[in-house]
């Protein structure tokens, strides 16, 4: 008899550049498997980033909106979403079509496999913060654990983070094109803090540094003032940059700062005000030895002053697993006996 092909969709939260550079990674591992269909899901849309595959589905998702000084604005965040709009679409989804829904952090997808009682493993880096050896803030936010457990539910998980917590809960995927950089270092610092406005990044920069800055955020144009450079975010400008910087200072996302340890870069991280999952990775990656800054800046000055004068290097050989970890899930389907459930621990 032939074998029974296996339809498998991805879905991915595309509110920020972190998901789809893990998808970059994945989807053609997942696309190479014998036996597997493979279609693509993508929630959101204010990421930068292509695909190397095509995209089958497209939601509206839940998008944050920033201040200037780099927190959410949820009053603007909650107007701009379409909760009727993302309810049809739970309810539409054809779950049905796929014997697994792998899940990273996308809503929609998520609670329509619940609903449908498709399988569904949540693969997300959402999944490791949720570990119960993963650090947290000083304070903690009960609203937003909250939001990490049911955001996008799953009955199944599979967690990435800065250390790796036991066999179902690894440590990050590096994308190949960053894996596979020879970098060369010129002494500027790459900047990507996207909450932050061009016109606060040419204020503060240049109190912190004379090193060249090069910024990448949400503009549609280069622009230059004193020292600092910002201009629109390319993947082969990115990567230009990222391969010649001495430093990184950027959100407290998940892959910037995963892929700067790789390489060894001099990293200082800057949780997004009113981000609890950010707060989550600074706590983690202070760890390390990684410099943790506050949302404020300007409290942190000098601190950062100290750190771009000197630039301290920290280095971290994360493996590369994804194949591994993609032929394990695979062998154990569909019971999975030997994936945690969805829950922190």
């Amino acid at each position: 008899m032939p074998k029974k092909i296996l339809r498998v969709l991805y879905a991915i939260q595309g509110t920020g550049n972190g998901h789809m550079a893990r998808a970059r990674a994945i989807l053609p591992v997942l696309a190479s498997f014998p036996g597997v269909e493979l279609k693509v899901a993508v929630s959101g849309t204010q990421s930068e980033l292509d695909l190397p595959v095509p995209v089958d589905y497209r939601f509206q998702g839940m998008s944050f909106t920033y201040t200037e000084q780099g927190g959410i604005d949820y009053v603007k965040t909650f107007f701009s979403a379409r909760l009727d709009k993302i309810i049809a679409d739970i309810m539409h989804f054809p779950a049905g079509d796929f014997d697994l829904i792998l899940n990273d952090f996308e809503p929609v997808t998520a609670y329509s496999a619940k609903l449908k009682g498709v399988p569904c493993v949540d693969m997300s880096h959402q999944a490791g913060v949720r570990h119960t050896r993963a650090a947290r803030p000083k304070k903690s936010d009960l609203i937003a654990e909250a939001v990490l457990r049911f955001f996008a539910p799953s009955d199944r998980c599979i967690g990435f983070h800065f250390d790796s917590f036991g066999v179902n809960y690894r440590t990050p995927i590096i994308r190949p094109e960053i894996r596979n950089l020879t970098c060369s270092e010129d002494g500027h610092i790459l900047v990507y803090l996207p909450a932050y406005s061009p016109e606060f990044l040419f204020h503060f920069l240049p109190l912190v540094s004379n090193r060249p800055f090069r910024c990448f955020g949400k503009t549609d144009q280069v622009k230059k003032h004193q020292n600092v450079t910002v201009e629109p975010i390319d993947n082969h400008h990115f990567l230009d940059s990222f391969r010649s910087a001495s430093g990184v200072l950027c959100s407290a996302g998940f892959e910037l700062p995963a892929e700067s340890l790789f390489h060894g870069k001099s990293l200082a991280v800057v949780p997004i005000k009113g981000q609890y999952e950010q707060k989550c990775n600074a706590a983690q990656i202070a760890t390390l030895g990684v410099l943790s800054l506050k949302s404020d800046l300007q409290k942190d000055l000098k601190a950062l002053i100290r750190w771009a004068k000197e630039l301290p290097r920290i280095r971290v050989d994360y493996p590369d697993e994804t194949k591994s970890i993609l032929q394990r899930l695979f062998k154990e389907f569909p019971s999975q006996p030997d994936l945690p459930s969805y829950r922190r621990g």
